[in-house]
């Protein structure tokens, strides 16, 4: 009577119960890939993607050179006004800096300096704009330290607005200020007859819209 043999040379492997599949025995091959043909399909990552394609170019940026129509645009009136006064705000920076107030609070330092005594209702009314910012201008500029309000002397309920002596200070040099970059914005484009002639048009177009 033969030995039994040991069961790890007689045993049938199991197959792999993760996968389902049989282990790999010692004589088992991996199966060759076949080459490939002309006919043979690309793998999906091979495969053009125009739509990724798109999306790189949009990350990408636009081109530079690309051509804006913007023909309507610069033959309407509010857009022609809303880049001059973009322009000028710019140009006023550049050439005044730091050496007088703010283009926002030019119009109120000089309805202040030019009218001691006028109330933050008139002053809205003369530059078109609500009573809250007024208020909020008038706040910067006190705390500023170039304006005051003081009670009116014939209503109690209502205040005066006057420039401190620093606010005069600053209202000289100001009209200095303002009155070249003005003239410096103008004068490279227009000559001093079209200059008033602009600014006759602006006034009565500012007039009849009211």
């Amino acid at each position: 009577m033969e030995p039994d043999r040991p069961m790890a040379h007689t045993q049938a492997r199991l197959p792999n119960t993760r996968t389902g599949a049989a282990p790999r025995g010692p004589g088992r091959r991996k199966p060759a890939s076949a080459p490939r043909g002309p006919g043979r399909l690309k793998s999906a990552s091979a495969v053009p993607d125009p739509a990724g394609a798109a999306v790189r170019m949009h990350r990408a940026g636009p081109k530079q050179n690309v051509h804006l129509d913007t023909e309507v645009l610069t033959k309407s009136l509010g857009y022609l006004l809303r880049r001059l006064q973009l322009a000028y705000k710019s140009h006023f920076l550049r050439k005044a800096g730091t050496k007088v107030v703010q283009p926002r609070y030019v119009g109120a330092m000089y309805m202040v300096g030019l009218n001691p005594g006028v109330t933050p209702s008139q002053m809205s009314a003369a530059l078109g704009l609500d009573a809250v910012q007024t208020a909020l201008m008038l706040n910067a500029l006190e705390e500023r330290g170039f304006i005051e309000r003081r009670l009116s002397a014939t209503d109690g309920r209502s205040r005066s607005v006057y420039l401190t002596a620093a606010g005069r200070r600053m209202f000289a040099k100001l009209q200095v200020v303002a009155k070249r970059v003005e003239e410096d914005f103008v004068s490279a484009a227009l000559s001093p007859q079209e200059t008033a002639q602009l600014i006759s048009l602006m006034s009565r177009l500012l007039e009849a819209n009211k």
